[in-house]
């Protein structure tokens, strides 16, 4: 005589019944599965872990020429270790592409070139049927001039704007010097108050990054922000007077925040309020130490140990420089100066980025506090994110792959880069030295410039790589593979050759399989299991070496194979198979625990409801 009986389970597929006549069972009876429904929150689709979760770069690892002697190392990163579900899988490319971004580094060892990868994968924002990684290298910039030209940014190609008085219309705030070209131009950029504005102590005049269709781009063209991977930011302390007999506010701050100053100013706001600041820097009066703000406590000033040594009009390049640096996951501030021959670099913080800081938007601003005669900013550059509208992905026709938007030479007139204007001017041990090779538009790559670019290398797991979309008996799983120019579709030839795609030729696989494993806990079944090496000990290294699989009594009622990607498991057997009970007399059946687990025998996460079969043999 066969008997069905059916549970339900809202506790992630733990069926538990009491039942309270009891259901007679035979000598030698069995047990099948008829069906089984649930939804699973957890259906893994992919999985990083210590085998597959280490991830390198370089920007050269081969010979060298004379006008690159630099072989660089490799800097190595790890992906952080999780399971991803078809509805997370979006997570580890955020993922991926900030443990990309934290192998730049800048250094003689590792590079000379600020940088900054990108992933680019299918969302509700962006059209694109593949994941691609793209790479570009990220020049120095004026804010608002074009540095080849000097040329001031205007139309299309303005990168910040000035707070108004009435927004979003109305007078700019800040007065910003776009045509001073004396002395190689160390005046360009300068920014200061109206004179018809008084000082505040609130950061109520500002630049901050324009958004893309407030100025002709495509709505989806994403905010200027700064470059993800090493970048930097510098401003000149340009005039700083000492107000200490009256009341009134002075000096300015620089800083980065991760919210859309674009947004709260067009609804009116002209604040950027102190939950609004990520990282900050200020100065106030040439007699008061620098303070700063960090993400722990937004928007809360800290006292450095660093006082201002040149602040004045007539000391011009010579003055105090405020720089940020990003490299990798770190960002840092520091002044330099020339307090002592070949200037000093004074340290105001170091900061590490978590996994998900690094996948915020730091976007750049310049508050002004004091009046016109009493505080200016000097000189602004900084790298910006150049990776903005990739590829050209939504249809705009106004990509940055040629540097259109951001610019490709970090070269100001004759005298370089604004580190080189430092180095010349009694700063060269103390800032960053950048090759200008790696950026120069004058300078096309020849035969002995390629390895440059072309013996870039990146190395990403198989499994990633067959993710993404790569041939699977190219790139076999659990195994290391170097991506090298030309594979990378890198163009060094041209316009582009800064920049490297990695595009696979599939899409991205998501095709997983999983087994799920019906166990009746509260009955011996005569099943077995023979998954491990050892059940107890997982650091059994002896065990391990001999590869042997281990059995063991278990009561297993049914497994059951699954390969839709879903998570949703609708079974149902078209021929039971009945599984014996070990009972050798006849007993009473009262209480029926039962679990579904996964393939390792670990719970399943579900949502809703759970429903479950039984058929009970009674031979």
């Amino acid at each position: 005589m066969v008997k069905l009986l059916r549970l339900t389970s809202t506790d992630n597929c733990n069926f538990l019944a009491d039942l309270d006549a009891g259901i007679a069972l035979g000598e030698n009876a069995s047990i099948g599965l008829q069906n089984l429904t649930f939804e699973s929150t957890d259906f893994t689709t992919f999985s990083i872990g210590s085998s597959n979760n280490e991830i390198s770069f370089s920007l050269n690892r081969l010979t060298g020429t004379a006008q690159n002697p630099d072989i660089f190392d490799f800097v190595n990163k790890q992906l952080t270790i999780k399971s991803y579900t078809k509805l997370t899988i979006n997570n580890f490319w955020e993922d991926l592409e900030a443990t990309l971004n934290e192998c730049l580094n800048m250094s003689d060892d590792t590079g000379t070139a600020y940088g900054n990868f990108k992933v680019l994968f299918p969302n509700e924002t962006i059209n694109i049927d593949k994941v691609v990684i793209v790479y570009k290298l990220a020049p120095m910039q004026m804010m608002f001039n074009v540095n080849e030209s000097l040329l001031p940014r205007d139309g299309r190609l303005a990168l910040m704007q000035s707070s108004r008085t009435t927004a979003p219309s109305g007078t700019r705030d800040l007065v910003i010097d776009t045509t001073d070209q004396s002395n190689d131009g160390i005046n360009l950029g300068n920014i200061k108050l109206l004179p018809t504005l008084a000082a505040t102590d609130l950061r109520k005049y500002f630049v901050y990054p324009r958004e893309g269709d407030t100025f002709g781009f495509d709505k989806n063209f994403e905010m200027i922000e700064w470059s993800r991977g090493s970048g930097m930011f510098m401003v000149r302390v340009g005039n700083l007077v000492d107000n200490s007999g009256n009341a009134q506010t002075n000096g300015f701050s620089v800083g980065f925040s991760t919210f859309n100053l674009q947004e709260t100013t067009g609804n009116g706001l002209q604040q950027i309020d102190d939950n609004e600041v990520f990282f900050e820097i200020r100065v106030l009066r040439p007699q008061d130490p620098y303070e700063f703000c960090l993400p722990e406590d937004l928007g809360v000033k800290q006292a450095s140990l660093v006082v201002p040594l040149k602040v004045g009009v007539a000391t011009g390049i010579q003055n105090d420089h405020i720089l940020f640096e990003r490299v990798g996951n770190v960002i840092s501030g520091r002044i330099l100066n020339t307090a002592i021959p070949g200037g000093t670099s004074s340290p105001i913080f170091s900061y590490t980025l978590s996994r998900e800081q690094m996948k915020l938007d730091l976007l750049p601003y310049i508050c002004v506090f004091g009046d016109e005669t009493s505080a200016m900013v000097g000189h602004p550059n900084i790298t910006f994110n150049p990776l903005i509208n990739p590829l050209d992905i939504d249809g705009s026709n106004y990509s940055n792959d040629k540097y259109t938007i951001t610019g490709l030479s970090q070269s100001i007139v004759a005298s370089g880069n604004c580190f080189k204007k430092l180095s010349d001017n009694g700063f060269a041990s103390v800032v960053p030295d950048p090759d200008d090779l790696w950026y120069s538009p004058t300078n096309p790559p020849d035969a002995s410039f390629s390895p440059y670019i072309a013996n870039t290398m990146l190395k990403l797991n198989g499994s990633i790589l067959r993710l993404m979309g790569f041939n699977e008996l190219s790139y076999p799983n659990n195994s290391e593979y170097i991506l090298q120019s030309p594979l990378t579709d890198l163009n060094y030839l041209g316009d582009e050759y800064l920049q490297f795609n990695i595009i696979p030729d599939g899409l991205v696989d998501l095709t997983n399989s999983d087994n799920y494993i019906v166990l009746l806990d509260s009955n011996p079944l005569f099943s077995y299991d023979a998954s491990k090496f050892d059940y107890t000990d997982t650091n059994n290294v002896f065990l391990k070496l001999n590869n042997v699989k281990r059995g063991r009594r278990k009561s297993i009622l049914c497994t059951i194979p699954v390969n839709n990607n879903s998570g949703i498991v609708e079974y149902a057997a078209n021929d039971p198979i009945y599984i014996d009970f070990d009972n050798k007399f006849k007993q009473e059946l009262k209480n029926l625990r039962l679990r579904v687990l996964n393939k390792n025998f670990d719970e399943v996460l579900t949502t809703g409801e759970s429903v479950i079969t039984l058929l009970l043999n009674d031979k």
